[in-house]
C-alpha cells in the first residue's frame, strides 16, 4: 500500500513538470511565430481529429487504415478563421504498420501525410506549419 502513496506525488510532478494539470476541455496554447499553436488534450476533440483523419485516407488509400494518432495539435494564423489539425498517427496497409504525420487544412480539406519514424510533437508542428497552414499575404488568405 505504501508504494501506491509514493507514486502520487511522483506522478504530480511528472504531471507539473511536462506540462502542468489542464482540465478537460481546455487546451494549451502558445504564441509560436504567427501562429496560435494548441494541443488538443479533449477526447472528444481527439477522437474528432483521429475520425476526420481515418475518413479522409479512406478515400485516397481505401487498404490504409489509422490505427490511432497521438500528438493531435490545432495551428490557427495569428488573426486568421482557418486553421489546421495535424498528429502523429500509426497506419496500417495490409501488413504492415508504420509512423506517419499527417494534417488538414480546415477550408481545403485536403490531408497531407508523410512517413515519419517516431514523429515528436515538435516535429508535428513543423509539419502542421510547413504543409497545412494558411499564410496570410496582402490583407488576403493565400495557400502555400
Amino acid at each position: 500500500m505504501r508504494s501506491r502513496f509514493c507514486f502520487v506525488p511522483v506522478l504530480a510532478v511528472l504531471m507539473v513538470f511536462w506540462g502542468g494539470i489542464v482540465s478537460p476541455g481546455k487546451s494549451q496554447s502558445i504564441l509560436s511565430r504567427t501562429y496560435i499553436i494548441s494541443c488538443v488534450i479533449d477526447p472528444r476533440q481527439i477522437a474528432y481529429a483521429v475520425n476526420l483523419f481515418r475518413n479522409r485516407l479512406h478515400v485516397e488509400a481505401p487498404n490504409a487504415g489509422i490505427v490511432w494518432c497521438n500528438d493531435v495539435t490545432r495551428v490557427v494564423p495569428e488573426g486568421g478563421k482557418d486553421f489546421a489539425l495535424g498528429a502523429a498517427c500509426t497506419v496500417q496497409s495490409g501488413n504492415n504498420r508504420f509512423s506517419a504525420l499527417m494534417c488538414e487544412n480546415s477550408r481545403l480539406g485536403k490531408l497531407v501525410c508523410a512517413q515519419s519514424k517516431a514523429p515528436t510533437r515538435d516535429e508535428v508542428i513543423q509539419f502542421i506549419e510547413r504543409d497545412c497552414v494558411p499564410e496570410e499575404k496582402n490583407g488576403g488568405a493565400v495557400e502555400r
